[in-house]
């Protein structure tokens, strides 16, 4: 459980990091699709196929509501600690079905 939450954490982390864009969409298709695609495949690491994408679904819906815009979900996810990022992602681990 532990890997799962720092595999978690440098998922988030690097994601938003990776996933800047520059468009006038507060979430282009383009960013929700790479950081599906990219979350899906780091989670996999440490979880079925089918557990990461419930995992980075969550993860993304609540990116989405917390945030106005990619851009911003970015600069202010990239600044969090290992433990803020496990944090914010425990209610989407919790609601996996291990």
């Amino acid at each position: 459980m532990k890997t799962i939450f720092k595999s978690s954490a440098i998922i988030i982390t690097l994601m938003l990091i990776a996933l800047s864009c520059n468009n006038s969409e507060p979430f282009p298709k383009e960013w929700k699709d790479e950081y599906k695609a990219e979350c899906v495949k780091e989670a996999s690491v440490s979880l079925s196929n089918k557990q990461a994408v419930e995992f980075c679904n969550c993860t993304l819906e609540k990116i989405i509501k917390d945030y106005s815009s990619g851009k911003v979900a970015d600069e202010v996810i990239s600044g969090w600690t290992e433990e803020r990022t496990i944090e914010y992602v425990m209610p989407c681990i919790e609601n996996i079905q291990f």
